[in-house]
């Protein structure tokens, strides 16, 4: 496999060509979907220029606005819409896909979320999308689970986002990327594709790689599942993986939606946490200890014609399927953890 080596070859390590601008708010923070960790999450938005912000996220108490605690010059993040961010809960490493504004060229950068330094950065091959970005949760330095493609089927490996070596673990899967996450109690990676027979999800399991694989069907909604990349999130508090998604409602409506894996049926469950017409659900973080789902959305208004509008984050009771709150916030938050 001429990738395999290919990618092995241009191991580089360039930290020292990493400009980064701390900006370090002594803050004790937690999150809200990992281990003991609760209130505090971490995000990631882009600046005004050309940059990456970090920052800590108060669930509990949002404010108006996240705290920076990190700026990375001299780099975008493309967003999370195929899953290109991570957070290992054990290490407090942030990983993530950034791209230079002036090149083609891709990165993946890790960031330690205690010391709010780049601990981690290597090149992705030009012509290549890496998705279904997953940790595994542990201290092991090959820890992020991927995908990458470049139009000719998906490739499935685990990465160790420090030294760019990698394991394979199955590909080509002839369909387009869908979703992925990874559960740490079962120690599997659910990942999710699409092609002209239907939606269907495999996992892996290293070093026994491919488990199971199943066609996945929709239950509990009438409008229909459009078949578009989806995000998955594995939920502490109930051990499932939730997945948001894009429908179509009455109206020929695009609206968000929320549902849990049956792995067992291979359903999704839909649930009654849906969005307005007027929302598109950025990312959404199910809390560890309470059955709450924070949603980040941005909401165009709906009484003009323009794509005047706003970011929210609104507060799901998992359990009863009711909206709680919606508060605006003034940091356009990309991916939360």
């Amino acid at each position: 496999m001429k990738f395999k080596y290919y990618i092995v070859s241009i191991l580089l390590f360039e930290l020292l060509c990493t400009t980064v601008t701390s900006i370090h708010v002594p803050v004790d923070y937690k999150s809200s979907s990992g281990g003991d960790q609760d209130s505090f999450g971490i995000g990631i938005w882009n600046g005004d220029d050309v940059s990456i912000n970090i920052g800590t996220i108060d669930y509990t108490n949002p404010g108006s606005e996240a705290t920076l605690q990190l700026t990375i010059n001299d780099f975008t993040f493309p967003g999370d819409a195929i899953t290109q961010s991570t957070y290992n809960y054990v290490t407090k490493h942030l990983t993530f896909v950034a791209l230079t504004p002036y090149s083609v060229q891709g990165y993946m950068l890790t960031v330690d979320c205690v010391a709010w330094k780049v601990v981690g950065k290597i090149f992705l091959p030009v012509g290549y999308t890496f998705s279904g970005l997953a940790s595994d949760q542990t201290s092991g330095k090959s820890s992020i689970f991927t995908t990458f493609s470049n139009g000719m089927g998906v490739q499935i490996v685990k990465i160790n986002p420090y030294t760019q070596a990698m394991n394979f673990l199955g590909g080509p899967i002839n369909g387009a990327y869908q979703t992925s996450a990874y559960d740490p109690v079962h120690k599997q990676y659910y990942l999710g594709y699409s092609n002209q027979t239907g939606t269907y999800i495999r996992t892996y399991s290293p070093p026994s790689k491919i488990v199971q694989e199943k066609q996945i069907y929709f239950q509990g909604q009438t409008p229909p599942i459009l078949i578009a990349p989806f995000h998955q999130r594995f939920t502490p508090l109930t051990n499932l993986i939730m997945g948001t998604f894009q429908l179509s409602n009455y109206d020929s409506q695009v609206i968000n939606g929320i549902g849990f894996l049956d792995w067992d049926l291979g359903c999704f469950n839909m649930t009654q946490m849906l969005g307005l017409d007027a929302d598109t659900f950025i990312t959404t973080v199910p809390d560890s200890k309470n059955d709450l789902i924070y949603a980040f959305t941005y909401t165009v208004n709906p009484d003009v014609a323009t794509l005047d509008g706003g970011i929210f984050i609104k507060t799901f009771n998992s359990t009863s399927a009711q909206l709680v709150s919606t508060k605006p916030y003034n940091t356009a938050i990309l991916a939360a953890f």
